[in-house]
């Protein structure tokens, strides 16, 4: 699994934001025990006024673009640019447009 790759060598980090997404996804006790599991192995970082502020940046330069993204993405991609972290995403699309963001597609083998 690549998170206990990535875990060898670097802290794994998170946002609230990602929390939440996951979070909404659990259907069930043993989910939702699962999930919390997991969470237990990342540093949780928080919304703050820093990072909301940042989302608001990105969202003022991708809409100027003609490209915007939605509110959970901003958010995820304000956290990652206002404490200089990359966005480790399958959807690599939306997050690469953002200028200054390092974004890392993870090796599902």
């Amino acid at each position: 699994m690549w998170i206990a790759d990535c875990s060898r060598d670097n802290l794994l980090i998170t946002s609230a934001v990602n929390v939440f997404e996951l979070a909404r996804g659990w259907d069930s006790r043993r989910a939702t025990d699962a999930g919390m599991l997991l969470l237990r192995e990342f540093i949780i970082l928080p919304l703050d006024t820093r990072s909301a502020l940042e989302a608001s940046l990105i969202d003022t330069e991708l809409r100027r673009r003609g490209t915007p993204l939605d509110a959970g993405d901003l958010l995820i991609a304000g956290v990652a640019r206002a404490n200089g972290l990359a966005v480790i995403t399958r959807n690599v699309r939306h997050f690469a447009r953002i200028e200054r963001l390092e974004v890392v597609a993870p090796t599902v083998t």
